[in-house]
């Protein structure tokens, strides 16, 4: 019986941006400076996507630089709920998303939280120190998991499965990561500590995954605004461990500039860790080269499942994905979307012998993993990606992915 937040449109014209979604401020830290005074010192951020005439609605800690500041700071418990339709975007850079958490404390609880069909970002963190697990973000139209202002939380769990046609026109590319450091207004030489989500067990599924024999061109149309699976700058870091990236059109992972390429040599990111299969074109700057200097981890393992040359390539199934679950155009036979993998999965631990690693110097001693002696990742489980042969500790009967038919109370 989960919370259902979702359009006041009856069955069949629910659509993208009906509501402007859920919004939660708390008072942990982020990296902004400019804040609401023009303060160095403010910390202070402001809430973006609320319209003219509004009081402002902030976010953070002012005046405090400390990160340690409100570390726990307690926002509630969101479990079990759904959030259809949301999103406001009232100008580029100025959108509310699905669920928005800025300044989160790691005392909030959040898991089993499903997004779908919202106008802009399905899960946007704005600093904070939240963690979450269990999550899914469905045909949302901009980014899945969009970190910024220096948030420094885990997730654990997440699917993202993205539609060829709805995507976010003008937004500069839909990604299902995109990591930020700040925007342009957040203290030096602290990005490097603070802006640095960390996530593992995580299936994206991009656009050229779901779709039947379609191509992998992208000037293709529906692809025009879909960029790469994980998109990393601004000196953001990105810890992405035990997890799958498929059917992105042009790459699986870019470094915007070679600054923030440079920055996860230096700091150690595990970004690739423990077999991150994918099944696009890899930014040219990770090379086997680059990895086996250091540049990125030499025990990180990177795995090409597939190229994107071939039309008739299955790209999600052969990551071991139930791909007759997701195809479009949908096929009146398939079951529910199903985000479980197959026996023979790559990605499948008992199968190949090897379950995911919560190893690597920055994925187990973050400062937050220090805090709770890195109690919060479930390191029982044996596959990679968001799930197993089955949905283990996710249930299915909060989840929803038709959500325009049901008849709401």
């Amino acid at each position: 019986n989960p919370i259902v937040m979702t359009s006041n449109k009856p069955a069949g014209s629910r659509v993208p941006g009906d509501w402007g979604g859920i919004i939660v401020c708390g008072r942990a830290y982020s990296n902004v400076k400019v804040g609401t005074t023009n303060s160095i010192n403010n910390y202070e951020g402001q809430v973006e996507g609320v319209p003219t005439g509004f009081a402002p609605i902030r976010y953070g800690v002012s005046g405090q630089s400390d990160p340690t500041v409100n570390y726990n700071d307690n926002s509630g418990v969101i479990q079990y709920v759904r959030i259809e339709f949301a999103g406001n975007v009232l100008a580029e850079g100025n959108e509310t998303n699905g669920l928005t958490l800025c300044g989160v404390g790691a005392g909030t609880t959040i898991d089993h939280v499903q997004v779908s069909y919202c106008s802009d970002d399905g899960f946007e963190w704005f600093g904070g120190t939240v963690d979450q697990k269990y999550i899914i973000s469905y045909r949302n139209s901009d980014d899945d998991l969009d970190t910024d202002q220096g948030y420094y939380g885990r997730t654990q769990f997440a699917f993202v499965l993205r539609d060829p046609a709805i995507k976010g026109n003008g937004s500069g590319g839909s990604r299902a990561f995109e990591c930020n450091g700040d925007d342009d207004s957040a203290v030096n030489n602290v990005e490097d500590v603070l802006a640095d989500p960390a996530y593992s067990n995580v299936t994206a599924i991009g656009p050229m995954g779901s779709t039947v024999a379609t191509g992998c061109s992208t000037s293709y149309s529906p692809y025009t605004e879909y960029n790469e699976g994980a998109v990393i700058r601004d000196d953001a870091q990105l810890d992405l461990a035990n997890s799958v990236i498929a059917g992105f059109p042009r790459r699986a992972i870019n470094f915007e500039d070679i600054t923030d390429y440079n920055q996860a040599g230096t700091n150690s990111c595990d970004i690739f860790r423990n077999r991150l299969i994918y099944t696009t074109v890899v930014d040219p700057a990770v090379t086997a080269s680059n990895i086996a200097n250091g540049v990125i981890q030499a025990n990180n393992e990177l795995r090409k499942v597939t190229g994107c040359d071939n039309p008739a390539v299955d790209q999600a199934g052969k990551a071991g994905l139930k791909r007759s679950a997701w195809r479009l155009p949908v096929v009146a036979s398939d079951p529910q979307t199903d985000f479980t993998i197959v026996s023979t999965s790559p990605l499948n631990g008992n199968i190949n012998a090897e379950k995911a690693k919560f190893t690597g110097t920055r994925f187990i001693n973050l400062y937050k993993a220090v805090q709770d002696n890195n109690t919060f990742w479930d390191k029982s489980v044996l596959f990679r990606g968001a799930a197993g042969t089955t949905t283990g500790n996710w249930g299915t009967a909060w989840i929803n992915y038709t959500p325009n038919v049901p008849a709401y109370d």
